[in-house]
Formats: structure tokens, sequence, C-alpha cells
């Protein structure tokens, strides 16, 4: 599972399939949220060579930070769903 979406970074690098690396509840300046951490390829193709044992082909990380859900349950397929409804994500896919 992850996202589809061309990102352009302030560097001009142009990522377009991202997968959660990892997360975790953070508290910040007394509030609560959820840290996300993205690793970023400029296409899927480049994930499939990694997985299948070749070298990392991450280009870019990107961390987000979400509101903490009140239930306190996480599936990464909610977090997906959250990251999609943000700001600048408009239009992604689940890949």
């Amino acid at each position: 599972m992850a996202i589809q979406k061309q990102l352009t970074d302030n560097k001009g690098q142009i990522t377009a399939y991202h997968r959660i690396v990892a997360f975790a509840p953070v508290f910040i300046e007394k509030q609560q949220a959820l840290s996300v951490n993205l690793a970023s390829y400029t296409s899927e193709q480049y994930r499939l060579a990694e997985k299948s044992g070749g070298d990392s082909m991450q280009v870019a990380s990107v961390g987000l930070t979400l509101p903490l859900r009140e239930d306190d349950t996480y599936t990464r397929a909610q977090i997906y769903t959250d990251i999609m409804a943000l700001p600048g994500w408009e239009g992604s896919t689940e890949a």
C-alpha cells in the first residue's frame, strides 16, 4: 500500500510514489498529534526494484503531522486516507 501523487520539493526534485515507513504519537507544545514519515520515490518501479533485493531507491523523506484520533486506533490504510485528505495531497490515489 502506498500513495501515488506527483510532488515537487523546493529543490525541484519530483517524486510520485510515497509509502509509510514509520508513525508514532507525539506531543508538540501540549498538543497530541501523529507523526508520520514517508519514503518517497520517483516512481513505483524504483520501490519494486528495492523490494526485490536492490539498493535503497528512496530519493526523499517526507514528515507529516496528523491530528491524533480520539479512538487511538491506527491502521496504515486509515493513515493513508488521512494523508490523502491533507492540503497539497488532493488528487492522490492509493497504489
